[in-house]
Order: structure tokens, then sequence, then C-alpha cells
């Protein structure tokens, strides 16, 4: 999204910027708060540290505040996967309860 919105406000991409943000981003990503609407103050935080205007916050809310459903979902998803193969691997799951049940 930092992509996007700088090179539509005419904002210099260089490779530095693109190195830079890979790191900002990683780094940010592990301080947002891990509830809905948490990357929120990740896009501040880049967009203020990168040059691009203020009001594509808004629009960065926005975008993430629909695709942030879709996502919570497959993350809930996955973690329940993962919960039943970190048991599989361990030997706690009852296969034949959990087939009994479906």
């Amino acid at each position: 999204m930092l992509l996007g919105m700088a090179e539509y406000y005419s904002v210099p991409i260089t490779p530095q910027l693109l190195i830079m943000s890979i790191l900002v981003v990683g780094f940010l990503s592990m301080a947002a708060p891990p509830i809905p609407g948490g990357a929120i103050s990740v896009f501040t935080v880049l967009f203020v540290q990168f040059g691009v205007p203020g009001e594509t916050i808004a629009l960065a809310a926005t975008v993430n505040a629909v695709l942030d459903f879709f996502l919570t979902a497959a993350n809930l998803a996955c973690l329940q996967v993962k919960v039943a193969l970190e048991m599989h691997d361990v030997g706690m799951l009852d296969e034949k309860k959990l087939k009994k049940s479906i």
C-alpha cells in the first residue's frame, strides 16, 4: 500500500526506500497490536516516515477495515488447523472422537 500511495502522490521511489520500507514494515509488524484495526498505527508511522501525505491514512484505514475481516477469519482457521496438527505430532489427538463428531 505504501508504494501505491507513494506513486500516486509523486513521492520518489528509490532502492533505498524499498529496502528501508521492508525493514520498517518488518519491525512495525512485530510491534503492531494483535487486534482488528491494529495495523492503522503501522500505516501512520510508515506513511509519515517516508513522506507520503497524511490523507492517505484514511484510505489505508478504510481498505484495511474491509480486508481485516477476511484476514482475521483466515488466520483463525489456520490457527485451528495448526493446533490439530501439533496435537497429532505430540500424540494428544484422539482421531476416533474427532471422526465420530464429524
